[in-house]
């Protein structure tokens, strides 16, 4: 007599191997959002960075512009100094990234280092180089960098 239809053990093997190909798919889906939260929140940071420059070197207010980061921000400013209380400000959060040790980003010019980074009028030169150093909240292995050189350029 021959049983036709499929066994317990049977069932209980596809189950595993579709549980095994979800738990695949879902880590790779999970690594994937990570690096394009990473990518999305460097992208924007330069873009603020290429902002702040253009602003500086078409002398908008008559004004240096510059950009402050914090652990989970980042802020356009204009002027010489940033500072916390200017109505002016932009603030922009960062989304599952943070920066590494935003105070220590930039040099300050003195031998010093500072979160700010500042685009000179007119030319759109920083005395401020240094790299941003953007890590990932859910791993920080994961991780990306912005440099931004003496000449304006940001990479």
């Amino acid at each position: 007599m021959q049983r036709k239809g499929i066994s317990i053990i049977e069932i209980i093997i596809t189950i595993s191997i579709v549980s095994i190909l979800t738990g695949m798919g879902m880590a790779a889906y999970l690594s994937w959002q990570k690096q394009a939260r990473l990518v999305d929140n460097s992208d924007a940071i330069k873009s603020a960075l290429v902002r702040a420059q253009q602003l500086a070197t078409a002398a908008a207010s008559s004004t240096d512009w510059g950009l402050h980061l914090e652990l989970d921000r980042y802020v356009l400013f204009s002027g010489s100094f940033y500072s916390v209380d200017d109505a002016n400000n932009s603030s922009w959060n960062l989304s599952g990234v943070e920066i590494n040790d935003p105070e220590l980003s930039f040099t300050d010019g003195a031998g010093g280092r500072t979160a700010d980074v500042v685009f000179h009028k007119f030319t759109g030169l920083t005395s401020n180089t240094g790299t941003i150093d953007i890590i990932s909240n859910a791993d920080p292995t994961i991780g990306r960098d912005i440099e931004v050189f003496a000449s304006g350029k940001i990479d």
